[in-house]
């Protein structure tokens, strides 16, 4: 926690009071519940009801509205309608790391991203199929915070393993959302292709939201929901009056995007020493199951929506996104050859209830099949989420959220250097202040996250500020300071504190 977070945030503060003398009295029951409605992006009424098991892109028309091809409404614009997508650019710059202690260490001081990217999306509609395209595409002007005169000293493996490590971070481009979607009979919707299903209620520390991977490169710095992962999947939406059932299969295997060795992100095990024996683990080689057969994973839930409340109820059958160390046999070995993704199943259950300005949500998970560092018999963990939240402000959001999971069999745990680290208790929990300023052209939003129960083992502070210059313009940034704790990853990520930026034009 640095001093400029605490300073921005105090002069903030200051902010609310002017919001609480806006006179809301005047709010519907639909304004109280906006932005907690669903995206009219599946079809008619009754089916937006029952919405939240639909893919992400909310800027995408309804399948129930027919619209004209061609030509935007812009007679300047040579564009087709169906077309949109934005450029910009994105910096970070970080002021509280040290000088790199060996000459073989990065200096991860300084500008710590320059980042440019281009986004194009297709959306229109061909007799009735819904046809959906995302590219995306960017490339890192940053320097390379460790020289290749230095990088040509690394050991072998370690110098495979870096370079192999910057390629995604130079360049990366990708297919996102890329799906067809049509509704064959009136109570049925069927998508096709790389698509993000968001379960859960929770924002952030959703304890069901197991279908899409993540992008955990940079914690803290960017919210869920922009951080899932599409993967190719079959997925059926059968809509019966209040109800709403969800079936899908996903053909395309893909684990959580981590930070690898090299970043500042990177657990270092043996952190004085950059190339030391124990930072190799993550090199070892990670069984990666083929797409589709046998290791096709599924998911099932079932939604009723209901006066003032909701509720779902969630199966899946899914790999771990976490991998886990296996040793050779006979297991009293402990030297780890290979990391592996164990198959897991998950029951849980999810409910929002609404009661004027306040919006309660909980959420319940079982999962089973959990395998620990040098062991390779299944394990379950017990998982609840709470969350709140209070709009009666006007322009203004104040939100918690509180995550518990529990290892149930703890005491059944190999005694080994795999496990030493493992916990039998994990708890989490977030606090989000958001408010609009200048007729909701100025945007800010605060995150307060900690692990442990009084935030003992860390945490990230992020204080953001957007603005939207003029149509398609905005310009924001901030600044992310992590919290150390009583553990090594903690204490690494202190020094991890930065100042980001984002300049970005949407068409």
């Amino acid at each position: 926690m640095t001093r400029a977070f605490v300073v921005l945030v105090a002069l903030l503060l200051s902010a609310i009071p002017v919001a609480f003398a806006q006179d809301a009295s005047g709010e519907t029951e639909d304004d109280l519940l906006e932005g907690f409605e669903e995206s009219d992006a599946e079809g008619d009424e009754s089916k937006e009801l029952l919405g939240g098991f639909e893919d992400e892109t909310e800027t995408a028309p309804s399948l129930g509205k027919e619209e004209p091809r061609g030509i935007s409404g812009d007679e300047d614009s040579l564009l087709p309608k169906a077309l949109s997508g934005s450029v910009g650019f994105d910096f970070s710059y970080a002021y509280a790391q040290e000088a790199p202690p060996t000459t073989q260490h990065p200096d991860w001081r300084g500008l710590r991203k320059a980042r440019s990217f281009v986004q194009l999306q297709w959306n229109d509609k061909y007799g009735g199929v819904r046809v959906f395209i995302d590219m995306k595409a960017s490339y890192e002007a940053a320097p390379d915070p460790l020289s290749a005169s230095k990088r040509n000293t690394l050991a072998g493996a370690f110098r495979n393993e870096y370079e192999e490590a910057r390629k995604p971070i130079m360049r990366e481009a990708e297919f996102r959302e890329t799906f067809v979607q049509f509704s064959p009979l009136e109570f049925l919707d069927v998508t096709l292709g790389r698509q993000i299903i968001a379960w859960g209620m929770l924002d952030s520390l959703t304890v069901v939201d197991v279908l899409n991977s993540r992008d955990n490169r940079e914690p803290g710095l960017v919210d869920l929901e922009d951080i899932r992962l599409p993967v190719t999947a079959s997925r059926l939406d059968f809509f019966l009056s209040n109800f709403q059932l969800q079936l899908a299969a996903l053909h395309e295997i893909r684990f959580h995007k981590e930070s690898r060795f090299g970043s500042e992100f990177y657990y270092y095990p043996d952190a004085a020493n950059f190339t030391g024996t124990q930072n190799q683990l993550a090199f070892l080689t990670e069984d990666i199951p083929a797409d589709g057969g046998a290791n096709t994973e599924y998911g099932l839930a079932l939604k009723g929506v209901f006066t003032g409340w909701d509720a779902v109820l969630y199966y899946a059958d899914v790999f771990e996104d976490e991998a886990h160390y296996t040793v050779p046999s006979p297991l009293s070995s402990s030297t780890p050859t290979r990391r592996t993704h164990a198959r897991l199943t998950l029951i849980g259950a999810g409910m929002n209830v609404a009661a004027g300005s306040w919006l309660v949500k909980g959420e319940l998970a079982r999962f089973r099949g959990l395998h620990c560092f040098g062991n390779e018999r299944d394990y379950s963990r017990s998982d609840a989420a709470l969350g709140v939240e209070y709009s009666g402000i006007t322009d203004v959001t104040l939100g918690a959220e509180a995550l518990y999971q529990h290892l149930n069999e703890f005491d059944e745990l190999p005694s080994n250097s795999l496990t030493a680290s493992i916990e039998r208790e994990i708890v989490q929990s977030i606090f989000s202040w958001r408010q609009d300023f200048l007729q909701q052209t100025l945007h800010l939003n605060v995150l307060l996250f900690q692990f442990g129960r009084t935030g003992t083992k860390g945490g990230s502070r992020r204080l953001g500020l957007d603005y939207d210059w003029s149509d398609g313009v905005r310009v924001g940034g901030g600044l992310l300071a992590y919290a150390s704790g009583d553990n090594d990853i903690a204490r690494q990520f202190d020094k991890n504190d930065r100042f980001f930026t984002q300049l970005t034009y949407a068409f």
